[in-house]
């Protein structure tokens, strides 16, 4: 596909996912919750694919346990119990070092890299509500298109070419630009739900949403994986869309936390 097709692919998904994002976000919990815990299992059934090399639609024993833990513990959070679902996920873990034959360790880090940031998430909604997840998701979503603009349009220094070759400084400073436009545009226009300067949240989240992305993208170079799936035309899978998403939430529930 070259870049016209993917740009083509990448509107239309974008013309169909965003206005559906929007109108479930506005029916609200617990619509929202079933969202992301669905988006859970979807994810740590791509990681599965991604790391063991078999296609998605072949369910293992030790995969069907991850999709048990996940949407088993998802559904405590939800109802806020956070111990009790740490402690199921730990369980999960450990059982899966003796459940999986090879890629044992990759499958269970698998297991904490989806859950973690969903428990985030969670803790988010709990602690802004809806209009907090909204403008965390708006602002890593400014990140990903003003990261891509300013990369294609200035070009210049990779940052990791051995990781994600397409990945520049000048599609970084875009990302900081987008995201701290974003939260001001809050903070000033809709709701700002955070304490912090956005000056400073800003670029903290386009940085680490950054990382988010070579995370994955080394993973992929590591499995010789493209795509964790070919779910959403011109973006890949779920996973490949929601990964910046999954560090900065991680970001700002810490800081919520420790707030």
């Amino acid at each position: 596909m070259n870049l016209l097709e993917s740009l083509k692919a990448r509107l239309s998904t974008a013309a169909v996912a965003i206005p559906l994002a929007l109108f479930l976000l506005y029916l609200g919990r617990p619509v929202v919750d079933a969202l992301v815990i669905l988006f859970a299992v979807l994810m740590m059934r791509e990681w599965d694919s991604l790391v063991s090399g078999n296609r998605l639609g072949q369910l293992a024993s030790a995969d069907a346990m991850s999709l048990t833990v996940i949407g088993s513990s998802l559904l405590l959070v939800s109802h806020a119990h956070f111990g009790y679902a740490a402690t199921f996920v730990v369980l999960g873990i450990l059982a899966s070092l003796f459940v999986r034959k090879e890629k044992h360790s990759w499958h269970s880090l698998g297991l904490t890299y989806v859950t973690v940031p969903v428990f985030a998430t969670f803790y988010i909604l709990d602690h802004l509500g809806i209009s907090g997840f909204l403008w965390l998701l708006v602002t890593v979503w400014a990140v990903d298109i003003l990261a891509f603009a300013f990369g294609k349009v200035l070009g210049g220094p990779k940052i990791a070419p051995s990781i994600s070759p397409n990945k520049t400084w000048a599609g970084l400073l875009g990302g900081i630009f987008g995201a701290t436009l974003t939260c001001l545009a809050f903070q000033y226009f809709v709701l700002y739900p955070m304490e912090i300067s956005p000056l400073i949240l800003g670029p903290l989240i386009a940085v680490v949403a950054q990382a988010g992305d070579f995370w994955e993208s080394y993973v992929k170079r590591r499995f010789g994986v493209k795509d964790s799936s070919n779910i959403l035309p011109g973006h890949g899978g779920i996973l490949d869309r929601m990964d910046g998403f999954m560090t900065a939430a991680t970001l700002v529930a810490l800081l919520l936390w420790m707030s």
